[in-house]
């Protein structure tokens, strides 16, 4: 049998180092305070990051998780009152899958809930790359805490740049998701 192929963006491996660096304003701890005056649409990628982020008021928020953290606890966040995505989006790649979602999610209003098979590691490009003017970012850092991005023209100036350094290839979808887009 054939394996599903889907077309994604790979990272090339000379650009990995600089990826990692977190951008924007590192918070470790409670998140609370900051995301109260986060200007909207709020876009949380990581199960740590969208638990605080789905306790928050935001009328459009869009939280993305894979249902994976390092931490040790396991973190709880209710479906209730979110419309669902769910998106394959294999480790080390974006899939032009998640960009969609992304995409839909924070310029369609509402409370989005993005639920990834695979990982959501390079998620945060997508979502600053679909970032309406003024939104904010917030995403796990593993070991260290959150950053916190605000979108302007410089901000979405790089992220644009950022995506030119990808490269196109096909994966293998694992378990493709039913996919509600």
């Amino acid at each position: 049998m054939n394996a599903l192929l889907m077309p994604a963006l790979a990272l090339p491996y000379q650009h990995r180092r600089d990826f990692s660096k977190p951008r924007g304003v590192i918070v470790r701890g409670d998140l609370t305070g900051y995301l109260e005056e986060a200007p909207e649409p709020l876009t949380c990628v990581g199960d740590v990051v969208s638990g605080y982020c789905g306790n928050t008021s935001k009328e459009h928020l869009v939280l993305v998780i894979d249902g994976k953290t390092r931490r040790s606890h396991k973190v709880n966040i209710s479906i209730q009152g979110f419309q669902l995505l769910e998106i394959v989006n294999p480790p080390g790649y974006l899939t032009l899958e998640a960009i969609k979602a992304l995409c839909r999610a924070e310029t369609s209003p509402g409370r989005w809930l993005i639920l990834v098979r695979g990982e959501e590691d390079m998620i945060a490009l997508a979502a600053l790359s679909c970032m309406p003017w003024r939104g904010t970012l917030v995403y796990g850092v593993p070991s260290v805490g959150a950053t916190i991005i605000r979108a302007n023209a410089a901000i979405l100036r790089e992220a644009q740049s950022r995506f030119l350094l990808l490269r196109p290839v096909l994966v293998e979808a694992p378990g493709k998701a039913n996919n509600t887009l």
